[in-house]
């Protein structure tokens, strides 16, 4: 684990408030969770972009599927 300190605006820590009220926990776990959330939207986005580019991967994956599965 690494620990960060970031500045944010005031409507920013108001709502890192809100969450860690809600949520429990404090304004950084608040923070690490929005953060994490946000990392793996980005990963999904990029993964759907690549695989939408590289839609061979997929065939070739279930065609070796396929083969296991029958020998």
């Amino acid at each position: 684990m690494e620990r960060v300190e970031v500045e944010v605006d005031v409507g920013t820590a108001r709502y890192l408030r809100a969450c860690a009220r809600l949520r429990g926990g404090s304004m950084a776990t608040a923070a690490a969770r929005q953060l994490r959330e946000l990392a793996v939207a980005d990963s999904a986005r990029q993964h759907a972009a690549w695989a939408a580019q590289e839609p061979e991967f997929f065939q070739d994956a279930e065609a070796e599927r396929g083969a296991a599965l029958s020998s």
